[in-house]
């Protein structure tokens, strides 16, 4: 999947002529958006954020029908060199088209973004910005700076550091634990729909590689099918979390086998839920279950969970009332014995703010909007007149560091171009050319 660089794409249908070379859906987009901008094409500014969604529907269409018939529409426009520009499109719809990407294994990929982000990892991480001298320089940096790039990045996924999978894959257990599954053959399941009621979607099964029918999950993408036929009970390689054996492997990549694989196991006594998952299949409900609940203290029978927390709240209540007793005992008796004008001003401001307490709402009124007030910096008579920046009418001290979003606005400093580019296009504006 690349950009459509003909050098690029000539090259790499040379070096493996069995390989099906596929257009980034990103770089087309950005393309045809500055196509349009382009003012000898002769399309009008009002029209352009039109044709683009329309070629952005037709791109993203997972129906080979409407994508053919949408695309028809576009090749029928009254701008003869756009129609002419969608012709030319149109014959490489597979190349771009999502719709005929279903039975690939992209993962859920339509753009080339891992190729640049790793790009942009060995700019900045591993050459780091800078302009190898000779090709025995640039071969230290690979096999020096680039190795331990990876290591480090190794190590801190299979030692549980990266918590990403994990709450992705949890997220996609809350949506699929609802749905019913039901096993066709030993590599094909149905699934029900958790949004349109009676449609069924099937799961193929094969060796490791999953392929749902639907919108989410072709192409080999993870998806809340998938996940349910995990969570009842089957055993399923592409998820996202790793079980022990996935990272005694991402261990022994990182760093030979020179180091004790119980390192990797888990800290509980039981076993973590995917390995429970892979072995124990018949056990999968259970195994999930208790990974996935907390474990709560056993109390008696007679008594329900929220009379014993009412209990406790109540036993606390009670706890810092006495507490409560004895401070203000302790205050009077420090009142009484030093009499004077400054006890007299804040016994009359104290009681001041207990008067006001009448609702149980009132205490974090007194005692974390009021007591807990800082004061101001102090400032000269003349200081305020000679700011130039205007933040507040109060002397107060102007913060360092960057400007407020509040110093911007009196600035009125001009902005820069937004680099988003269905910002852009949602605003019909060109884009950037930096991206």
């Amino acid at each position: 999947m690349t950009d459509d660089s003909v050098a690029e794409r000539q090259a790499l249908k040379e070096a493996f002529p069995s390989a099906r070379l596929l257009l980034c859906a990103f770089h087309i987009c950005q393309a045809l958006w500055r196509w349009l901008w382009e003012s000898k094409h002769g399309v009008d500014k009002a029209d352009r954020q039109s044709k683009m969604l329309h070629f952005r529907s037709v791109l993203f269409s997972h129906n080979e029908a409407e994508a053919l018939k949408g695309m028809d529409e576009l090749c029928k426009d009254k701008n003869v060199q756009f129609a002419k520009h969608m012709t030319f499109l149109k014959n490489r719809m597979e190349e771009w088209a999502v719709c005929y990407r279903k039975h690939l294994f992209i993962h859920g990929h339509n753009t080339n973004n891992v190729i640049e982000s790793s790009i942009r990892i060995f700019k900045d991480v591993v050459l780091e910005r800078c302009k190898a001298f000779n090709a025995a320089a640039l071969v230290d940096f690979i096999f020096k700076v680039l190795e331990d790039y990876h290591k480090r990045r190794l190590i801190k996924f299979a030692t549980y550091r990266v918590t990403k999978p994990i709450l992705h894959y949890k997220s996609f257990l809350e949506k699929a634990k609802n749905l019913i599954v039901t096993k066709v053959n030993n590599t094909s399941y149905l699934v029900t729909s958790s949004s349109n009621v009676g449609v069924e979607y099937m799961v193929q099964v094969n060796n490791g590689y999953e392929h749902c029918e639907c919108p989410v999950g072709s192409g080999g993408s993870f998806c809340k099918h998938i996940c349910a036929i995990h969570y009842n009970g089957f055993i399923i390689e592409n998820i996202p979390i790793l079980s022990t054996e996935n990272r005694i492997t991402l261990g022994n990549l990182a760093v030979g086998n020179n180091f004790d694989p119980s390192f990797m196991t888990p800290m509980e006594t039981t076993d973590d839920a995917t390995t429970s998952m892979v072995e124990n299949s018949n056990d999968l409900g259970e195994s999930t279950t208790k990974n996935l609940h907390t474990v709560v203290t056993e109390i008696p029978d007679n008594v329900s969970f929220s009379d014993q927390n009412e209990l406790d709240v109540q036993t606390n209540i009670n706890l810092e009332i006495d507490q409560l007793q004895v401070n203000m005992n302790r205050i009077t008796s420090l009142a009484q014995n030093n009499g004077n004008l400054m006890v007299l001003k804040n016994l009359r401001q104290f009681n001041k703010l207990l008067d006001t307490i009448n609702t149980v709402s009132d205490f974090p009124d007194i005692f974390f909007n009021r007591l807990r007030r800082g004061k101001l910096i102090g400032t000269q008579p003349t200081s305020r007149a000679r700011r130039t920046r205007k933040i507040t009418s109060g002397a107060k001290r102007i913060q360092a560091g960057r400007p407020s979003n509040l110093e911007n606005c009196i600035k009125q400093k001009k902005k820069a171009k937004i680099r988003c580019f269905g910002t852009n296009i949602n605003n019909n504006v060109p884009h950037t050319k930096s991206h």
